[in-house]
């Protein structure tokens, strides 16, 4: 039980950090030890899902067999429950305290840079090569100013959730 509720709270801070323009839940995870869980059991029942798709139900079966239903359910409720809550909150400060709230965002994006540097075990010409490449390739894409869209097509939704469920995973 005590398990339990200690998922429900990891997936409260993921679902919290994913309201947090900037913040990914992902990182989250990495900080708080379960990322390569959380990939697995995303895997894994990709792989059911698949299976599903292929109407091969032994291997379906299989894989939810294998996915860590203890782990996983109540870090997805914890991750709902975050969302629900803090929504409306997370609105309401960004409308009435724009400057604290964008200190607050900028401060949680610093920290998650710097422990995604920290994790980095080998720090080579290509890593930072890397680095660098994806920084000014954002830089550059935050430049892009906004516009309005009033009827939006169906790809459109389709793939900006698409994008959104990586960065909320990545």
């Amino acid at each position: 039980m005590p398990s339990l509720i200690a998922h429900f709270l990891r997936g409260f801070a993921m679902g919290s950090a994913d309201l947090v323009p900037g913040v990914s839940g992902g990182t989250v995870a990495l900080v708080l030890g379960i990322y390569r869980r959380l990939v697995l059991a995303i895997r894994t029942g990709a792989g059911a899902l698949s299976a599903l798709v292929r109407f091969d139900f032994a291997t379906m079966m299989d894989r939810l067999k294998k996915v860590e239903w203890a782990f996983f359910i109540p870090l997805v409720i914890g991750i709902l429950a975050a969302v629900a809550a803090l929504s409306h909150l997370i609105e309401s400060l960004l409308e009435n305290h724009p400057i604290r709230m964008a200190g607050l965002f900028f401060g949680l994006v610093a920290g998650s840079i710097v422990v995604a540097w920290r994790l980095i075990g080998r720090r080579d010409a290509l890593r930072i090569g890397v680095l660098v490449v994806a920084a000014a390739v954002t830089f550059w894409g935050l430049g892009f100013s906004a516009g309005t869209v009033d009827d939006p097509s169906w790809w459109m939704f389709l793939g900006g959730g698409a994008l959104a469920i990586c960065a909320m995973i990545l």
